[in-house]
């Protein structure tokens, strides 16, 4: 009985998504903190994404985020959000 010798391939190349193909590196980080942030979701990581979202983004693109997940809440919602933020940095500005 003869013994074959097993020829490897490469394993298939697997398709790479439109967002690792194209988006820019700090969109990628910034997608990855807020996944990070929204899995433990508690106030400590939350703040710790404001921090570092607030360096890897530009200010628009921070506006836009904000401007878009408030328009993804209730109005009443959303204004308690923005006034429970403004006031917070007001708290901290404070300090």
């Amino acid at each position: 009985m003869g013994h074959q010798q097993t020829k490897f391939t490469k394993p298939p190349q697997l398709n790479k998504s439109a967002m690792s193909k194209y988006a820019k590196p700090a969109h990628k980080r910034a997608a990855r903190l807020l996944g990070y942030a929204l899995t433990l979701g508690n106030g400590a990581t939350w703040w710790m994404f404001a921090a570092l979202i607030s360096i890897i983004l530009t200010s628009k693109e921070r506006a836009a985020l904000a401007f878009m997940a408030l328009n993804a809440l209730d109005y009443d919602e959303a204004v308690m959000v923005a006034d429970e933020a403004l006031n917070s940095r007001a708290r901290s500005e404070e300090s």
